[in-house]
């Protein structure tokens, strides 16, 4: 009996009362207000209650009580279906439908200040507390005592707060009940917490359930981190990665053994817990993920109205044996104003094929690096290049979801004109695709004037070159050709200055640079009067 006292004299929920509401039913059959659960009371004896036990201190704590009401919505946008054995076809209906449950109970008055959206949402006139959240049933069964527990945690200190979420993540079904309960009362940094306490685990499945629940709260950063985590995983799964240590190995070889429990059926994701199936369609889930697509694209194809002004950095291999810099060349894409690196790039022999990424890369410099953006496949003359973006091929893509990957596209062709004698500058043309105006448009570089006094070729670069270079180039429209739109020009042995804007976006525009970087087998005898001086 003094444990069961002391237990309540620490218990943050006093009282519950719950409330079930169900929308979109036939109220006949589920009512608009039905009690579910009455809070448990413990055994006093016959004819003492509680508060007598208690005596003063009883009086004391309720006066510190604040009352709370808990609504929760369940929203099943993304159409999940789970299924067990036993499942019939009108509880799969009913979980289908969203509804909303309202727990009313008190709380002590110092969990008000543990939160933020508690301070917010707290009315101090009616010392009352009105907290509405979003679950899904399909995904996390969460009940009103999994709410309870959080609530319970956030009034202890954070060590005892951090010990307890350490401590779930050991559990997969309880880490995941836990991060639900965590994102219903919107806490971002709890969530954050364990969300990077699960992925570290490696396990399939949980990085899906917290995609899914990133999508259910619109948490823009989980919904990114196990977006690319999952991408990772299955190229791992169809690639065996290059050039890494052996724990990635290890920690790879784990995960492919799961994909039995997370399969691609068709149009569906079918999530094997053991006791029952998730369900859900690849098409919600690529629409769900079209903002996450939308920001990538805008940083890397959606191309810009006004000038990026660049800079890019060659770093050569440097072989001691023979004294020289050598291949494999590494590119380095830098904006201007605040030194920012926006792209990379690796070229593994001199007339090999150019990968393109978006941040360096140390291992896995392959099309299967989850950080890929796309590559430039050269001809065997060196005279045409193709420009691809970052999707793979379809023999590949029929073994992944639908969701996370789509087939590969050609963003852009380069065609040099052969130049065996090298007694004019390069001259070249390039089809781009336009992803503002969704066509394709073609361009030339200007052709320089020739100066017979210095007997050279002359062009205007407005201070962004400082070496004469067959490298130094601008493109523009052949119907407009006053309107440069892309200009490039060697600052230094290793340094070049690319400035551009639309219709050219970021992979475009780089690769028209690495490709005009790298040597061509026809057209390389560079002479004097093929060089293009500055004016």
């Amino acid at each position: 009996m003094e444990q069961e006292l002391e237990a309540y004299k620490t218990s943050r929920v006093v009282s519950s009362t719950i409330r079930y509401q169900e929308e979109g039913l036939n109220n006949n059959e589920f009512p608009v207000s039905k009690p579910l659960v009455k809070a448990k009371r413990h055994n006093t004896g016959p004819n003492k209650s509680l508060s007598e036990l208690l005596g003063k201190t009883a009086q004391e704590t309720r006066e510190n009580l604040v009352k709370m009401k808990l609504t929760v919505l369940n929203n099943n946008e993304l159409g999940l279906m789970r299924l067990t054995e036993t499942t019939e076809q009108n509880n799969v209906t009913r979980e289908l439908t969203s509804y909303r449950t309202e727990y009313e109970h008190e709380v002590e008055e110092s969990v008000i200040s543990s939160h933020r959206i508690f301070e917010e949402n707290y009315d101090e006139e009616q010392r009352s507390l009105e907290i509405v959240g979003v679950i899904n049933s399909q995904l996390i069964d969460l009940t009103f005592y999994d709410l309870q527990e959080v609530l319970t945690l956030l009034a202890s200190d954070r060590a005892t707060f951090l010990k307890e979420v350490k401590k779930s993540s050991e559990n997969k079904n309880k880490a995941l009940k836990m991060y639900a309960a965590l994102a219903f009362f919107e806490l971002k940094e709890q969530c954050e917490s364990l969300a990077n306490m699960i992925l570290i685990t490696n396990n399939i499945k949980s990085t899906f359930y917290l995609l899914l629940l990133g999508i259910l709260h619109n948490d823009k950063a989980l919904i990114k981190k196990c977006y690319m985590i999952l991408r990772r995983y299955y190229l791992w799964s169809i690639d065996e990665p290059e050039d890494v240590e052996e724990y990635e190995i290890m920690k790879a070889l784990k995960i492919s053994q799961q994909f039995h429990d997370v399969m691609i059926d068709g149009e569906m994701v079918i999530i094997n817990d053991g006791h029952s199936i998730l369900q859900v369609e690849q098409r919600s889930l690529y629409q769900a993920l079209r903002e996450l697509r939308n920001e990538l694209n805008k940083t890397y194809l959606i191309p810009n109205q006004q000038y990026d002004l660049c800079r890019i950095v060659r770093k050569k291999t440097f072989d001691p044996m023979e004294d020289e810099e050598v291949y494999p060349h590494h590119f380095t894409l830098r904006r201007d104003h605040d030194g920012r690196e926006l792209a990379y790039a690796f070229r593994e022999s001199i007339y090999g094929t150019i990968l393109i990424f978006s941040k360096r890369v140390e291992k896995n410099l392959s099309t299967f690096n989850e950080y890929y953006l796309g590559k430039i496949q050269p001809n065997y003359w060196g005279t045409e290049f193709v420009i691809y973006d970052n999707g793979l091929e379809a023999s590949n893509l029929s073994k992944l979801p639908s969701f996370l990957f789509t087939e590969r596209k050609q963003i852009g062709r380069i065609i040099y004109e052969t130049n065996v004698m090298g007694q004019q500058p390069r001259f070249f043309s390039c089809e781009i695709q336009d992803f503002l105006d969704n066509k394709l448009k073609t361009m030339k570089n200007v052709r320089p004037d020739y100066n017979p006094k210095k007997e050279c070729y002359q062009l205007n670069f407005y201070g962004r070159a400082r070496l004469a270079s067959a490298r130094n180039f601008q493109m523009v429209i052949p119907d407009d050709p006053d309107s440069i739109l892309l200009m490039h020009g060697k600052n230094a042995t290793n340094e070049f200055a690319l400035d551009y804007r639309h219709p050219f976006n970021l992979i475009q525009a780089f690769s028209i640079s690495l490709v005009s970087i790298g040597k061509k087998i026809l057209g390389v005898l560079s002479m004097h009067n093929g060089v293009c001086l500055i004016i």
